[in-house]
């Protein structure tokens, strides 16, 4: 979470989108108005909505945020996190 909102302070404006393990997650706020638009499920007990790593859900779901008028920052896993 700490990740997020570093990112979240400087891209408040943005809905912001973790690759995470092979999934694109949002949270937050961000869950709320992806959940809305993208008729994603809810995961867990945080407010998290997430879709799969395929291009074709990608580029459907980042598509469709874009035409309802949002702006999106995708932030790419690039190393594994020694975080506990």
């Amino acid at each position: 979470m700490k990740q997020y909102w570093e990112v979240k302070k400087d891209h408040f404006e943005k809905i912001v989108v973790f690759k995470v393990a092979g999934w694109y997650t949002m949270f937050y706020h961000d869950a709320f108005i992806a959940h809305r638009i993208l008729e994603l499920n809810w995961m867990g007990s945080k407010p998290m909505v997430s879709f799969p790593h395929r291009l074709t859900s990608y580029e459907k779901h980042i598509n469709n945020l874009v035409e309802n008028g949002f702006k999106v920052a995708v932030v790419d896993e690039i190393e594994t996190s020694t975080d506990k």
